[in-house]
């Protein structure tokens, strides 16, 4: 059995739900085009895992209630996972020329209704 995944694209590259485990979260596949960055907000529930498996992207992380920041750079040579906790504000820039391809879990699926995320600039 096969099924069509719905993609969603923007200017900055696309986002796609693969996987939908209920109270065990999601799993995303994100693409970031080249100079393009996504994120640049926070959640109070959530915690999000990503690993770039395509490209190379720099994180940048900072944590809204101490101020304290971060940056990481991943690539898809060599795997990594990099943790995003609630209250961490993050962003996602594609640093590299080609597209950035990137899984992502978070502990729980979006919610129209109530999102948990609030825009923040990192």
């Amino acid at each position: 059995m096969n099924k069509y995944i719905e993609t969603k694209k923007d200017d900055r590259g696309e986002v796609a739900m693969l996987f939908d485990l209920n109270e065990k979260g999601e799993v995303i596949f994100l693409s970031i085009y080249s100079g393009k960055i996504r994120g640049n907000h926070y959640h109070k529930e959530k915690r999000e895992l990503f690993c770039v498996v395509e490209g190379n992207a720099k994180f940048r992380i900072r944590n809204v209630k101490t101020g304290e920041s971060k940056e990481y750079e991943l690539s898809g040579d060599k795997l990594e996972i990099i943790e995003i906790l609630p209250w961490w504000t993050h962003s996602v820039e594609n640093v590299g020329k080609s597209d950035v391809k990137c899984i992502e879990w978070g502990n729980k699926p979006y919610n129209s209704i109530s999102p948990d995320s609030f825009a923040e600039i990192v």
